[in-house]
C-alpha cells in the first residue's frame, strides 16, 4: 500500500493540475464569447429577406376562408354546443395567416396562428378549445395539445382583472 501511495499522489496531482488548466481554457473561452454577444448583433432577416426565402403561396390552391374550414369542422365537433365563432377583419398578426383568438370569461386567452385553412388544422384547434374550455383557469397541459396547436401559440393574453398569484 505505502508502495502506491507516490506514485497514485503523483498522477491525481498530475490530473488535478491539467484538469483544471483545460476547464479554465473553457471557462476563458465560454466568457470571451459572452463578452463578444454583449456588442456583436445576432444575425436578422429583413422583412423582404424572409418573404424571398420563404414558400410562396399558391392562391389559386386556396380554397376557403380559414372561418369556412373552422365552421365546417364545428359542426360535427363535440364542442359545437360550447364554442361560438366570431369573425374578425384583422387581428395585426400579418406575418401569422389564419390567425384565431380564443378567449373565455374568467380563462387566459390565446392568439393562435400559422395554419392552413384545412379540415386538419381546424379539428386541432377545436380539439384544443374543448380542453381549454375544460380547464378553470385556460391553461391546457401540454400533454392535452393536440400536435396540430403545437407551434402555433402567438400570445397568451390575461383576462380582466388577472393576478398572477391568484393562478398559482
Amino acid at each position: 500500500m505505502n508502495a502506491l501511495w507516490p506514485w497514485t499522489n503523483r498522477w491525481l496531482t498530475w490530473f488535478h493540475r491539467w484538469s483544471g488548466v483545460v476547464l479554465c481554457l473553457l471557462f476563458v473561452a465560454w466568457f470571451v464569447s459572452g463578452a463578444v454577444l454583449l456588442f456583436v448583433p445576432f444575425p436578422a432577416l429583413s422583412q423582404s429577406e424572409r418573404l424571398a426565402h420563404g414558400e410562396p403561396v399558391d392562391v389559386a390552391k386556396v380554397t376557403r376562408e380559414p372561418s369556412e374550414a373552422l365552421a365546417a369542422a364545428l359542426v360535427e365537433h363535440r364542442c359545437r354546443d360550447r364554442v361560438e365563432l366570431q369573425e374578425m377583419p384583422c387581428l395585426f398578426a400579418c406575418t401569422s395567416h389564419c390567425t384565431a383568438y380564443i378567449r373565455a370569461e374568467r380563462r387566459l386567452g390565446y392568439v393562435l396562428g400559422r395554419f392552413v385553412p384545412s379540415r386538419e388544422h381546424a379539428v386541432a384547434l377545436l380539439d384544443y378549445i374543448s380542453h381549454y374550455l375544460d380547464s378553470s383557469d385556460g391553461v391546457v397541459p401540454y400533454a392535452n395539445w393536440p400536435d396540430g396547436v403545437k407551434g402555433h401559440f402567438l400570445v397568451r393574453v390575461p383576462p380582466r382583472g388577472f393576478v398572477w398569484a391568484q393562478f398559482r
